[in-house]
């Protein structure tokens, strides 16, 4: 009987098991809806629990908030959240993630680049990595030596709110709300693409949650016909706009015209005619199942709807029946609430989008749907996904961040990356440097052509720069546009019809060019574009890094260099000399070494400069450090140590060895071409475990003037 309470009680407990889970306003990947939760994550996650016996308990609150809802086991997941070391003390991650995303900049104002954010209040959501990781846009802000105030905000609406408002000057939003609220300008700083998945607070429990995360995600992104990609598809749909007039509202526009006429025919009962007959074919033609019906019958289904159905329909029921769908899909069909439903369906395995739009008549309500295979729309997705794969931008961002900057490398690098993708065949980047385009492109073959090319040679590649527009060529040997031609930088590729994109970019001071190309006839698809103005962005984005990166490390070791080296006469500065000769007595000891010390001053150096000017003086003390430089060994060091006097120190010397060496420098000394004999005054003293360095100088320098006051 105990037994048989503990297996009742242990059955209970799995039917009845829930878990909290915090979504915040992050459309399109989680979101309210009118009190509903919707968007990506959501959904992936309903599927998840309705699979499992799991309860989902959706909490909607901001994301800060969250965040310390889990701190405080008020909830038990997070949504829609990245990987920060930091939040690892109180979160779990899962191995797996569900989509990634990145942050652009948005203004009223355009922003080319990084230094016009000078001064800029820029607003943020606080605690986005894009904004505190370490990558982030918080972090890395001090590398351009630049002032920005950060104004933080809760959530994306009231960030938005103060941007119409004016209140900040700049947005720093993730792409997919600024598609959704695309009415600023968007700069071309693109800030470091994150994976984003769920997180569990600390409590062990959760754990299991976590695993069956990973093992549901896993497999279904191994099924490319998955409710995952469907999702993806379909809110991508929503929130993704085009320039292009979508292919499925024109096959709708076709149909509306064969309906009108099939419906004249059918009441005139011309089935027969040869005018009916060719519009069937048209029709035909169509790459989407169609059906036109009312609520009982069906009056005609196309040769693809015949395909899905496997045979001639002529009821709903029957259709029903046939393609296993239920009544509850025959009331989604016909909420008349909407105009136009749109309902996503597996049928036979397969995955279908289906739009049902509604005609009313007088005499009769017709309806007429189509079904849209998205087997190969998924395909696109994950091709798309494959190819924006985050080790491409992470590559570019490495490169960004390396101390070695040079194009060739640079160049190089991306070059491997992309060609491993399969997105280019070649590729090139183009720096302009006052009336040239220096281009270095990346070949087939793994090598780099460097090609410098005037503005009056006409190529392409100025065409672009001059009219400062993007051109996408789908055959190169048929391109031509008033006297520009195509130049190639490789024979074997002049007689091959190759695809090209190029594309101008800002860059500091001056501007640029991206050439994508692939060998072939229009190899580049509307999804592939999308990509490479992704990668278009990015790679603008590090070409500015690295350009203010050189030139601040030009300055820093311009600088440096001042500080450690004498200007005049190329020998180390007393700044250095103090910091160096700490290091080298605690050498001394540790090795229980000797080295000697020599203090230096120039004889009669002011009657010089007064008799011969300081120009000659000059000349006179850098004559003297040559001299020095060109007689003491690579572990010696030499200083200049203020005006014209010097310090030398002989590393494993002694006193004896020492006095040699001045001896050799004085008599070169006193051999140099000038209208008078230069000579000096040294005190040579010896640096010992027993004696203390700065006692040693002192000695030295009393040695060096008692030496000089012998000679007055």
């Amino acid at each position: 009987m105990k037994k048989f309470l503990t297996i009742l009680i242990l059955f209970f407990s799995i039917i009845s098991f829930s878990i909290k889970i915090g979504y915040y306003e992050n459309y399109p990947l989680c979101f309210n809806d009118n009190g509903k939760p919707s968007g990506i994550f959501v959904e992936i996650i309903d599927y998840i629990g309705k699979g499992n016996n799991i309860k989902i308990n959706w909490i909607y609150d901001t994301f800060p908030n969250l965040l310390k809802k889990i701190k405080n086991n008020e909830i038990d997941i997070i949504t829609s959240v990245s990987i920060l070391n930091e939040r690892k003390e109180f979160l779990n991650y899962p191995e797996q993630y569900i989509t990634n995303e990145w942050s652009e900049l948005i203004s009223y104002k355009n922003i080319f680049k990084i230094s016009d954010l000078n001064n800029k209040k820029i607003g943020v959501l606080k605690n986005d990595v894009c904004y505190i990781g370490n990558k982030g846009l918080k972090n890395i802000k001090d590398s351009f030596n630049i002032k920005m105030e950060f104004i933080e905000f809760t959530i994306f609406d009231n960030l938005l709110k103060a941007l119409k408002d004016k209140k900040i000057d700049v947005g720093l939003i993730p792409q997919s709300i600024y598609k959704k609220n695309n009415f600023l300008n968007i700069s071309p700083i693109l800030m470091f693409p994150v994976n984003l998945t769920i997180a569990s607070s600390k409590k062990d429990e959760h754990k299991n949650f976590l695993s069956l995360f990973d093992k549901t995600i896993k497999k279904l992104k191994k099924d490319k016909t998955s409710m995952y990609y469907i999702t993806l598809q379909k809110y991508r749909n929503i929130f993704v706009k085009s320039n292009k007039i979508p292919t499925y509202l024109i096959f709708i526009f076709i149909f509306f015209i064969a309906v009108f006429l099939l419906i004249i025919f059918h009441f005139y009962k011309l089935k027969n005619t040869r005018e009916f007959l060719k519009l069937k074919t048209i029709i035909d033609q169509i790459p989407l199942g169609i059906l036109l019906h009312d609520k009982k019958n069906i009056y005609y289904q196309n040769k693809l709807f015949y395909n899905i159905s496997k045979e001639k329909l002529d009821s709903l029921d029957t259709l029903l029946k046939k393609l296993n769908l239920n009544e509850e899909f025959k009331e989604k069909l016909f909420n008349t609430s909407n105009k136009n439903n749109e309902l996503f369906q597996k049928i036979n395995g397969i995955y279908y989008k289906i739009i049902t739009i509604h005609l009313y008549s007088k005499n009769k309500d017709l309806s007429f749907t189509l079904f849209e295979n998205l087997n190969e729309l998924v395909k696109t997705e994950k091709k798309i996904m494959n190819k924006v794969d985050i080790d491409i931008l992470e590559k570019v961002f490495d490169l960004m961040n390396s101390e070695n900057y040079d194009y060739e490398i640079f160049i190089e690098n991306l070059f491997k990356s992309i060609l491993k993708k399969n997105i280019a065949d070649f590729f090139g980047l183009g720096i302009l440097d006052d009336q040239k385009l220096n281009l270095n492109i990346g070949m087939p073959d793994g090598r780099i052509n460097k090609i410098k090319l005037i503005r009056e040679e006409k190529t392409v590649s100025w065409f672009v720069l001059n009219k400062n527009t993007k051109l996408y060529i789908p055959n190169n040997l048929e391109w031509h546009e008033d006297d520009y031609s195509i130049k190639v930088a490789d024979k074997s590729l002049v007689g091959k019809p190759s695809t090209l994109y190029i594309c101008p970019i800002e860059l500091k001071n001056t501007r640029g060019i991206v050439i994508f190309g692939k060998i072939g006839i229009d190899k580049y698809s509307e999804e592939d574009l999308h990509l490479l103005n992704i990668l278009l962005k990015q790679i603008s984005f590090a070409v500015n890094y690295r350009t203010l990166s050189k030139k601040f490390y030009e300055e820093k070791e311009h600088y440096k260099k001042m500080a450690l080296f004498d200007t005049l006469t190329n020998l180390y500065t007393r700044y250095f000399f103090n910091g160096w000769i700490l290091n080298h007595y605690e050498k001394l000891k540790r090795n229980n070494q000797t080295s000697t010390v020599v203090m230096i001053d120039v004889d009669n150096f002011k009657f010089i400069n007064d008799k011969y000017g300081h120009i000659v003086g000059d000349e006179v003390l850098k004559s003297i450090a040559k001299v020095i430089l060109n007689n003491i060994r690579s572990s010696d060091l030499a200083s200049r140590f203020g005006g014209d006097e010097f310090i030398i120190v002989f590393d494993n010397f002694d006193f004896k060895q020492t006095k040699e060496r001045m001896n050799l420098i004085q008599t070169k000394l006193s051999k140099l071409n000038f209208d008078f004999k230069i000579t000096i005054s040294c005190g040579i003293s010896v640096i010992t475990n027993e004696k203390d360095w700065l006692e040693t100088l002192k000695e030295a320098d009393k040695k060096m003037y008692k030496m000089k006051n012998s000679k007055k």
